[in-house]
């Protein structure tokens, strides 16, 4: 999911990412007298997906919010919980997605989006045997004040980490961040938060996280 668009008057706020999106916040304005900061991160978010063994919509585990869709079963997470799983499910999907950075003060830039891991390696699905999953949702990033680390928290379930974004800069000296680093299991689509925007234009986007994450504009 996209951050939010810059600032355009003097709402603080109004450029915020969605929350349960991982989307980056949206960088600030240069209108004056207004000088608004930019949009804070979008919180990250955690699905998984599997088959309902019988006609019965049943789940086969607890935890998150769930729902039924074409056969399957879904368990989704936008606030911290566990997945509890009381027998072997098999043919597991899931989609990991850190927290966005948040954009920055005046002229600032803004963040990058959270790191997106999903089952889409060999094999594509997983095996959840009986255990309980914490989940821990990533916080968006803040709105950034001149010379803090608003860069997204880290979104964490079953041995994946998907990074948070990167914030935005204000203006030099200050600096953006880089994109937070991602852990990826094997079989996973890899993945990192990206970097954050500047807001000079004669100066580059902070890097994005190892493995796979882009540099901010």
């Amino acid at each position: 999911a996209g951050g939010g668009g810059a600032s355009s008057g003097p709402t603080i706020g109004d450029s915020d990412a969605t929350s349960g999106t991982g989307g980056g916040g949206g960088g600030a304005n240069n209108q004056s007298p207004y000088h608004q900061y930019g949009g804070a991160g979008g919180s990250g978010v955690v699905v998984v997906r599997y088959q309902i063994g019988t006609i019965t919509a049943t789940a086969k585990a607890t935890g998150g919010a769930i729902s039924f869709n074409g056969g399957k079963t879904i368990h989704t997470f936008v606030n911290s919980g566990a997945l509890v799983v009381p027998a072997t499910i098999s043919n597991v999907e899931y989609v990991v997605i850190g927290g966005g950075g948040g954009g920055n003060s005046s002229i600032g830039g803004g963040g990058g989006s959270g790191a997106v891991l999903y089952s889409n390696g060999s094999p594509e699905t997983i095996t959840l045997s009986a255990n309980p999953y914490p989940v821990v949702i990533g916080a968006g990033g803040e709105i950034g004040q001149p010379g803090s680390d608003q860069a997204g928290g880290d979104t964490t379930w079953n041995s994946y980490v998907a990074g948070g974004g990167g914030g935005g800069q204000r203006n030099s000296p200050d600096t953006n961040t880089v994109g937070r680093a991602s852990t990826v299991p094997s079989g996973s689509a890899i993945g990192a938060g990206g970097g954050g925007g500047c807001g000079n234009s004669n100066e580059a986007g902070a890097a994005g996280g190892a493995p796979g994450g882009y540099a901010g504009g």
